[in-house]
């Protein structure tokens, strides 16, 4: 699992992020519409949740972020590892500075700019869209954000339902 030492070539990863600055402009979220949260100072709107990741062939896993102690395992796997794979390197990439982990000496491969050159005829580009088309047998999974973001707060259900919290 996460806890080895052992080098890594290929660390693939994904954040889960609260990030208001994404959103559409309103009355509730004046700050929406500004683009990536990450390059902003306020952390009450901007928030990284935790990462999922995969270690070369590995099973792929989740760590919260926000417990400070896996920042430090995260900071560790990318110092490790030659290659990064992330879909939409650029705010990925933009949050692993925000949480003062250095990428430089890294190789970094972005699926989605991949896709936009090779798939070019493709309607949309993000990560749920491409997964459900080219791997119907696997799917982000829902189930498990869903229950992740419950447990932190981020839904308004006093229960857990999966329908209503993976929407």
């Amino acid at each position: 699992m996460y806890l080895k030492s052992k080098p890594t070539n290929i660390l693939t990863f994904d954040f889960e992020t609260l990030d208001k600055y994404l959103r559409k402009t309103s009355k509730a979220n004046p700050m929406g519409g500004l683009g990536a949260g990450w390059i902003y100072k306020n952390k009450d709107n901007f928030k990284v949740l935790g990462v999922s990741l995969k270690e070369d062939n590995g099973e792929p896993y989740y760590l919260d972020l926000t417990q400070e102690k896996n920042i430090g395992i995260l900071k560790s796997k990318v110092s490790q590892c030659k290659i990064l794979i992330a879909h939409n390197a650029s705010y990925e990439l933009g949050i692993l500075w925000r949480l003062g982990i250095d990428w430089d000496d890294k190789v970094v491969l972005d699926t989605e700019t991949i896709a936009r050159i090779y798939m070019s005829e493709e309607k949309e580009y993000s990560l749920g869209y491409l997964a459900k088309k080219y791997l119907p047998k696997t799917r982000k999974v829902k189930d498990t954000l869903g229950k992740a973001a419950f447990d932190k707060g981020l839904c308004r259900w006093k229960t857990y339902d999966e329908k209503k919290c993976s929407k």
